[in-house]
């Protein structure tokens, strides 16, 4: 008897760690077209290569809970000589072409599974069109709520023409599926105005370049009604060299981030955040230029989810911040995980003009997707315009994230 509940007991152990760990599923939608599911405990994400190759579908699969609308297929077009239901509602994540005067977001993508283990799962979406060819992968792993994407843009063969064209991802937002965006929260980084405003041209061919000013992390509370009322549906919020963004609906947090060493070929990228009701458009600009051939250009951006119902301070593939201030000398960090980190702790440093006057550190435990930690810190001393530096590292010592915080202002600066 005693034998027999061993190993009950060690086979309940063992399908525990096979619910968490990852998997890619190749099957067909209702349209009879082929898909590629992508999952783990945490998160799952659909791949229509057929559709732009683009992501139809990304879930926290805590509650079932949806970040983009349900993808539907409505007109037939023309691609490559054959007729294809292609056209749809922009639903998900997608790459879009800009080529003389053209925009190629129909596109029929090729589709390989490059890694499918229980610790990580890749696939790799691709095609060729015009003066070079398009490939990105997108990587989960286990223990991870975030949807890693590396967009891969080859110019065609060294003899072949120098050409221009743009390239930006466009992802259409509505978490739950539902219009109630009176609950949206935008937290988008941004810099103070400079002396002399800065100007983005409406044209990718002509954009503007970005102020030198200080970059800030800066929250956006957005309701989004009020972006309902400009032109065209489209904000006039174009921000340059932004690393992340964050959407918070319902509680339920979506976040991208794009590291600004992978930035675009004119050294640096563009974000448009649009409103096509009742949906959120957000886009971003990562490679605009006359693209040399036989040049192959990485822009890595990830998709990561959880449920958070703080403001958002700081954000990376690993963990996210909150830092709630009281006064100049009181701060209290609230921490979540995007991935499972064993024994965090973190060293909070206040500065003043970049020098280190003070300095802390806290205790924050185990961290995953679906717990978070929060700590007080109390400095002695007082500076004028505060600022800490956090330095979060695992029971090795490893530093697994890090960045500058300011004292959270209003928005808009003035």
């Amino acid at each position: 008897m005693k034998k027999f509940w061993l190993i009950a007991a060690l086979c309940g152990i063992f399908f525990v760690q096979l619910d968490a760990e990852c998997s890619i599923e190749e099957t067909t939608d209702s349209n009879d077209r082929d898909i590629y599911i992508m999952e783990n405990d945490y998160i799952r994400a659909v791949i229509a290569p057929a559709s732009s190759g683009r992501i139809s579908e990304f879930s926290w699969k805590k509650d079932d809970r949806h970040y983009f609308p349900e993808l539907e297929y409505n007109a037939l077009e023309l691609t490559d000589g054959v007729f294809v239901v292609s056209k749809s509602n922009y639903a998900g994540f997608e790459d879009w072409i800009y080529e003389d005067g053209l925009i190629k977001q129909y596109v029929i993508y090729k589709a390989k599974i490059l890694k499918n283990t229980p610790e990580v799962c890749s696939i790799s979406v691709s095609c060729s069109k015009g003066i070079g060819s398009l490939e990105r992968i997108m990587t989960i792993r286990k223990g991870s709520s975030v949807l890693e994407i590396d967009t891969i843009i080859t110019g065609h063969r060294k003899n072949a023409p120098t050409a221009y064209a743009s390239f930006w991802a466009h992802i259409m937002i509505d978490v739950d599926r539902i219009s109630d965006h009176d609950q949206t929260r935008l937290f988008i980084p941004t810099r103070k105005p400079a002396p002399v405003t800065t100007t983005i041209a409406k044209s990718p061919r002509t954009r503007g370049k970005p102020s030198h000013t200080l970059m800030q992390q800066v929250p956006f509370d957005c309701v989004v009604d009020r972006m309902a009322k400009l032109d065209n549906s489209m904000s006039d919020m174009s921000y340059a060299a932004q690393p992340w963004r964050a959407y918070i609906a319902n509680d339920l947090l979506l976040g991208t981030v794009v590291p600004l060493s992978d930035v675009s070929p004119d050294g640096h990228f563009y974000n448009y955040i649009g409103l096509d009701s009742p949906m959120l458009s957000i886009e971003t600009i990562y490679a605009t230029s006359l693209f040399p051939p036989g040049k192959a250009v990485h822009h890595r951006q990830s998709l990561i989810g959880r449920e958070w119902t703080h403001a958002v301070d700081y954000l990376d593939n690993n963990l996210l911040v909150a830092a709630e201030w009281e006064g100049v000398k009181k701060v209290t960090l609230t921490v979540g995980g995007f991935a499972e980190l064993k024994n965090i702790n973190c060293s909070v440093e206040l500065l003043d003009n970049g020098k280190t006057v003070e300095s802390r550190t806290v205790k924050f435990g185990d961290l995953s997707p679906v717990t978070e930690s929060a700590a007080a810190v109390n400095f002695a001393k007082e500076v004028k315009d505060p600022r800490i530096k956090v330095t979060f590292k695992d029971a090795s010592g490893k530093v697994v994230s890090s960045s500058e915080l300011l004292k959270r202002v209003k928005f808009p600066l003035k």
